[in-house]
């Protein structure tokens, strides 16, 4: 919030600026090339703010759990482990502690606008911790997953284990795939745990449940999933974090009791759970901020040299242009 304030202070003193210079200079419409410079200028010195804190990262990739205070934002690295039994993928067939799968086919016969394609997804997770230096810290929630590696299959082996998973999982029916976005999803695992293990939420579209024959609430047999399934041309997929992986981890701790929270949610936009070591993701992500800030202050200027250079004649030609065109 405080750094949303800062950047409308920093654009409003810009844009005053940038409209008394463009005034002064006799440029046409000052106010749109105003509004135009001061945007590429607080964005330019936003990214010199995102550049320092990435050097601070980097500097020191994780805080000592004895620097925590409660409702502070943490990150730290540890090991990955399950508290009981990992959660077996159903594609993959390997242990894990949270994994968010699903599968995708080809529409049949009427392909209009109003048609979602047959799909159907799960995002579990067993309850863990994050055990750092002989403790482990209890993890709550389900974190985004989308910076997790994702693996595809098709065909055999895996039509053969989709069928089986299917057959014996309950699943939430949907009329249409955007009901259930992942975002949002994820957002609904934060609180308290959904089942008794952990978390769980999983769900088809009404194309899905008719292209397998579950229609209606039905549960149709792992021979008929199977024949079903090899009518069409299903994409399988997995994004999974398996037990005794090193992550590093960013969550708000809590005291009472003694945990991290990791849930996705629009008031935790920045609860992640990422695979590797705390200096490698700080360096990684020092890389990309002064990768995007460099081309952010390039774009800036360059705008402003168009703009400003030699009492703004380029400027002056680009509406000259518009005006005879028009």
């Amino acid at each position: 919030m405080r750094g949303c304030l800062l950047a409308i202070v920093v654009f409003v003193a810009a844009a005053v600026l940038e409209w008394q210079v463009a005034l002064g200079s006799g440029l046409p419409f000052p106010g749109f090339l105003a509004g135009a410079l001061a945007l590429t200028a607080t964005l330019a010195i936003g990214s010199l703010q995102g550049m320092l804190h990435a050097r601070r990262q980097r500097a020191k990739p994780q805080d000592a759990p004895e620097t925590w205070t409660d409702g502070a934002l943490v990150r730290i690295e540890g090991t990955l482990v399950a508290n009981g039994t990992p959660i077996t993928a159903p594609f993959s067939e390997q242990p894990m502690v949270f994994l968010d799968y699903g599968a995708t086919a080809p529409l049949m016969g009427d392909t209009g606008a109003t048609r979602q394609r047959p799909h159907w997804r799960g995002l579990l997770a067993v309850d863990c911790a994050l055990e750092v230096g002989g403790e482990r810290i209890p993890l709550r929630g389900m974190p985004a997953t989308r910076g997790w590696v994702q693996r595809q299959f098709r065909d055999e082996p895996f039509v053969s284990r989709a069928a089986r998973h299917l057959a014996v999982t309950a699943w939430e029916r949907h009329t249409e795939i955007i009901a259930f976005e992942p975002a949002s999803a994820i957002g609904a695992f934060a609180g308290a745990a959904r089942t008794a293990d952990g978390y769980a939420m999983r769900t088809m579209n009404t194309q899905a449940a008719e292209a397998l024959g579950m229609q209606g609430g039905g549960v149709a047999n792992e021979a008929v999933l199977c024949e079903r399934l090899r009518q069409r041309r299903w994409l399988f997929e997995e994004r999974g974090v398996e037990p005794g992986a090193r992550v590093t981890v960013i969550g708000t701790y809590h005291t009472a009791p003694r945990r991290l929270d990791i849930a996705l949610s629009p008031a935790h936009a920045d609860h992640a759970l990422h695979l590797g070591g705390a200096a490698l993701l700080a360096a990684r992500q020092s890389r990309t901020t002064f990768v995007f800030a460099g081309v952010l202050i390039a774009l800036s200027l360059a705008a402003h040299y168009l703009a400003l250079a030699n009492d703004g004649a380029l400027y002056r030609s680009a509406i000259a242009a518009i005006e005879r065109a028009r």
